[in-house]
């Protein structure tokens, strides 16, 4: 008994030892930033990583129980041994936070607020995404990612948003002293090759909220071939940014980056067009599969079905129930995924669609390579009796492991087509064609 009483006051004292260097710490270097949320939780902000191989620290859960034994005011004082968890890849930014029961201490997922940079201009530039494993013991660790920061300026300014502006903090720079490298702008129209293609740029526009990069695609003859394409610009910057709409003040060079896939108006040959078969646009509910024997070549593409609207399940592949009943009416396309086997995809679509169904090992080549494949796209060809196209936009992408390897389900909203009538289906592996180019910053707006 006596010796139990030894470990307490050990225990104690150890505890007591720890609160008062933890306190002179923070004394010495600064509290770490915290927000608190409209339902009265805490937003801890637990710091600001650049690099391939960053890390979030974590509480060892031994501890973690150790410390809710002792009082709770005691808790939050005393110093915690610490062992990482890594976040491989390239470089990147991460802004770790943890949400907090300012009560007991306990740890909540970090989702819901929303998260922006304010570059020293007072530019607004929206966090990219993030990632959270939930609660853990010890520590929420919630990472949050930028495609564009001011990294030329001293420290970082961040905005959370929770219906409005809930608060704002700042964060030393992690690159500051980096020597970046150096680009020289050149006057517009510039023009590039690519393939068979030129392209130019022509101008910059303000279009809110941000600037609108202006193109013409030119064919080999000089034809202007820009309807043909869909242009999908990206700004870029010495420092690494990447961003859609602008870049931050600090930038006196931008660099202005554009992918051009070519659309169903592009005039591609007969002899580049996958045949899938001929068919009629089905009605509600109702789906026609098309046999793969034309197609069979490709051993990627595992079958083809066109819908009229409705609900739609997929398993492994293949379609087991249709519906005409669809209660989704927010927008073209609503969805679940399954991902344990039987992989099972459930999706409803408000117009007709073209469902193409790729299966294959990891390894696989063809259709199912160029579908994860940001500089190449597949295109539906759906060619009515008299020589026009009906129009078909993509939907989007389910991938998930089934059975037999991977499974991936591309799908396309059929519009301007009505029920009943005849079309021959096809598809086109189309590859995109690129540019750079490089210009002054233009004047803030």
């Amino acid at each position: 008994m006596r010796r139990l009483w030894l470990v307490i006051i050990a225990a104690v004292l150890v505890a007591a030892a720890g609160a008062w260097i933890t306190t002179a710490w923070r004394g010495l270097w600064g509290r770490r930033p915290e927000v608190v949320l409209a339902d009265g939780s805490v937003l801890r902000v637990e710091g600001l990583t650049w690099g391939t191989n960053q890390a979030f620290y974590l509480e060892p859960g031994s501890w973690t129980r150790l410390k809710r034994r002792l009082p709770t005011a005691w808790q939050s004082g005393i110093w915690e041994p610490k062992e990482p968890i890594e976040s491989p890849g390239d470089p990147d930014v991460h802004l770790w936070v943890s949400r907090i029961n300012p009560v007991t201490g306990a740890y909540l997922p970090a989702l819901g607020p929303e998260f922006a940079h304010l570059d020293r201009a007072g530019t607004v530039f929206a966090s990219s995404g993030g990632s959270s494993s939930g609660p853990t013991p010890g520590r929420a660790d919630f990472a949050l990612q930028f495609s564009a920061l001011d990294w030329r300026a001293d420290s970082l300014r961040f905005q959370v948003f929770q219906g409005g502006v809930t608060g704002s903090f700042t964060l030393p720079n992690p690159r500051r002293g980096e020597r970046f490298p150096e680009w020289t702008p050149l006057p517009l129209p510039q023009t590039r090759q690519s393939g068979e293609f030129k392209v130019t740029m022509t101008g910059l526009r303000w279009l809110s909220p941000g600037w609108q990069p202006e193109f013409r695609v030119s064919a080999a003859g000089g034809e202007d071939a820009t309807p043909w394409f869909d242009l999908q610009p990206m700004f870029v910057d010495p420092t690494g940014n990447r961003y859609w709409t602008q870049l931050p003040s600090g930038e006196p060079v931008w660099g202005v980056e554009v992918d051009a896939y070519p659309t169903a108006r592009f005039p591609f040959p007969d002899a580049g067009v996958i045949p899938l078969g001929s068919a009629s646009i089905p009605g509600a509910g109702q789906h026609q599969f098309f046999p793969m024997s034309a197609a069979g070549t490709n051993a990627s593409l595992h079958s083809a079905w066109i819908t009229g609207p409705g609900k739609f399940t997929f398993r492994d592949g293949q379609m087991v129930q249709a519906s005409p009943v669809s209660l989704y009416s927010g927008g073209s396309w609503s969805g679940s995924i399954h991902p344990r086997p039987p992989w099972q995809v459930d999706w409803e679509c408000n117009q007709p669609a073209l469902w193409l169904v790729l299966k294959g090992p990891a390894a696989a080549r063809g259709l199912l390579s160029v579908s994860t494949n940001r500089l190449a796209r597949i295109l539906p060809r759906l060619r009515r009796p008299d020589g026009s196209y009906v129009k078909a936009d993509t939907g989007g992408t389910t991938t998930g492991s089934g059975a037999d390897g991977i499974n991936m389900i591309l799908r396309f909203r059929i519009e301007g087509g009505v029920a009943g009538e005849r079309i021959e289906a096809g598809i086109v592996l189309s590859e995109v064609i690129q540019a750079r180019f490089t210009i002054a910053a233009p004047v803030a707006k």
